[in-house]
């Protein structure tokens, strides 16, 4: 999706290519934070939160002058749960950094 994403000369198409990266990076992230920690099924949502905010600042702001303060206990949460919330996380978040401007 990036190297289309680079080639295309349409700023929606670039959009969109964007989106849709953004949304597997999620929904990829999780899976990689489930087997990294070896518990098959669950996750901890605060590593993940903080893992996917930090990678979706650095894609949109370029400066670094964004700075994002996570305030979360430690939860786990099982896939089926983990993997929407990522998905609605990472559209508030990018939302924010696509409109804000």
């Amino acid at each position: 999706m990036n190297l289309k994403k680079d080639i295309s000369k349409s700023i929606e198409v670039k959009s969109a290519l964007e989106d849709c990266r953004s949304r597997v990076y999620s929904m990829a992230l999780v899976h990689q934070k489930v087997f990294e920690n070896k518990n098959i099924g669950h996750l901890n949502f605060k590593e993940y939160l903080s893992q996917l905010t930090k990678d979706i600042i650095n894609s949109y702001d370029g400066d670094g002058n964004t700075v994002l303060y996570i305030a979360s206990d430690d939860v786990t949460l099982e896939l089926s749960t983990a993997i929407p919330c990522g998905l609605i996380i990472n559209e508030q978040l990018t939302n924010s950094f696509k409109y804000a401007k």
